[in-house]
């Protein structure tokens, strides 16, 4: 059966949705990306997956049922993470000794930022589907989150397409050059 968690730091609210949780197993925890929210993974509180693992679905700042934030960055999002599960941790007196992440587009970057995290050492897994794990993707939908907020998405979004990918299509491709 599922459960959930709220868990409230500096006018913040974080959302993770749970499995049973037993310390003698590992932990899968479902990462989702931009657009995206827990009701995505949800299937896999009540599948086969849930008598052998303790499933953890968060839902990112702005997403799903957590709230927003005036900090979206990754590196806040990654804090809000570690201390949710630190949380639940505490709470049913269990460790997440053997945690897999797996992440969906975006959410690969949190999870490989997860992976550098105070929680590296429990981290024993990372399953990254379609995800962008480099440090362009980052710096790619860093940049696109913080013009975002700024309300210049638009005109941030129309520079980027004409001087990095249009002008490097035609730098590399002379069949597509004007």
């Amino acid at each position: 059966m599922p459960h959930e968690s709220y868990f409230h730091s500096n006018n913040e609210c974080y959302f993770m949705a749970y499995s049973e949780l037993k310390p003698s197993r590992p932990t899968l925890m479902f990462i989702h990306g931009l657009g995206d929210a827990h009701i995505h993974s949800l299937s896999y509180l009540t599948s086969k997956l849930a008598d052998h693992y303790n499933i953890l679905i968060p839902d990112l700042l702005g997403h799903g049922k957590s709230s927003g934030s005036d900090d979206y960055r990754f590196q806040h999002q990654i804090e809000g993470l570690q201390l949710h599960i630190n949380h639940l941790q505490k709470a049913f007196n269990l460790p997440f000794s053997d945690l897999i992440l797996i992440a969906h587009s975006m959410g690969s970057i949190h999870a490989t930022l997860l992976c550098e995290s105070s929680l590296q050492s429990s981290i024993k897994g990372f399953i990254n589907v379609e995800g962008s794990v480099t440090q362009y993707g980052s710096f790619i939908a860093e940049n696109m989150m913080e013009k975002s907020l700024q309300e210049s998405f638009a005109i941030w979004f129309q520079d980027f397409k004409q001087k990095k990918i249009y002008e490097k299509l035609a730098f590399d491709y002379i069949s597509i050059r004007p």
